[in-house]
């Protein structure tokens, strides 16, 4: 179930910078299969994946993230880039927002992570809840071992040299046992299809590769909720193909 508007203000026409182009709100596409999420490659598209990696049975029936009124105004911004969204995304399902270039699409991903309003600045209502913590009280660490966000730039994703050692960054950072980081590195690059540029250094990877190596650091945190920013943008076929086996997975 999703309401409200992501983009400008509701009936407006304007987008947030106020410009008089028009723009066309995302739109939410909601449970649908793995299958048809990948195979409908549109540039400009996000998902939100939460993972079937819970301990009990009924596990559709948890609400994973729940938006309520949620509306988010950039700092210098006269019109919200969310406006009223009210959402909920259950465990087990995958969920597009479909929308043109500055549409909210990154914003909501953003609102879902937390990083609106703790490091996206700007003027935040309503509420987001991730897994039943709301993200404006729960400290953004708290945050990241549930939401892991690949972003739409992977260039600006890295922060080490080595693909290797970026991937582990994360797990590093979540205080993850040392014995049990090797493990989980070689996992989430077998996982993203990236067991390949392991030894790479990221400055020398393609567009498609830091895609691949972004989303294996975020997979290395074992996130329950899995963010991801137009995610075959600078995909080709068979690695969009790929893609489908990992939201499978």
């Amino acid at each position: 179930m999703a309401t409200g508007c992501v983009g400008g203000d509701r009936g407006s026409g304007h987008p947030p910078d106020g410009s008089p182009a028009p723009r066309t709100p995302a739109r939410y596409i909601t449970q649908i299969s793995v299958n048809t999420a990948v195979k409908k490659v549109i540039r400009r598209l996000i998902t939100v994946v939460v993972r079937r990696t819970f301990p009990s049975s009924p596990i559709r029936s948890m609400i994973a993230a729940a938006l309520t009124d949620v509306r988010f105004t950039h700092t210098g911004r006269q019109r919200p880039a969310l406006d009223g969204v009210s959402l909920q995304v259950r465990a087990g399902e995958i969920l597009l927002v479909e929308g043109p270039s500055g549409s909210g699409k990154s914003t909501l991903l953003r609102a879902i992570a937390g990083l609106a309003p703790h490091f996206t600045g700007g003027r935040f209502e309503g509420t987001v809840h991730v897994f039943g913590a709301d993200t404006r009280r729960a400290g953004t660490a708290e945050l990241a071992r549930d939401v892991g966000l690949v972003f739409q730039d992977p260039e600006t994703q890295a922060v080490r040299t080595g693909v290797s050692a970026d991937v582990a960054f994360g797990p590093e950072n979540l205080g993850v046992a040392a014995g049990a980081i090797g493990p989980r590195v070689e996992r989430a690059l077998r996982d993203a299809r990236a067991t390949h540029l392991a030894d790479r250094v990221v400055t020398t990877l393609s567009g498609g590769e830091r895609q691949r190596a972004a989303l294996a650091a975020v997979l290395a945190g074992e996130p329950r909720i899995l963010l991801l920013d137009e995610p075959t943008s600078q995909l080709d076929g068979a690695a969009v193909a790929a893609l489908d086996g990992i939201l499978r997975d």
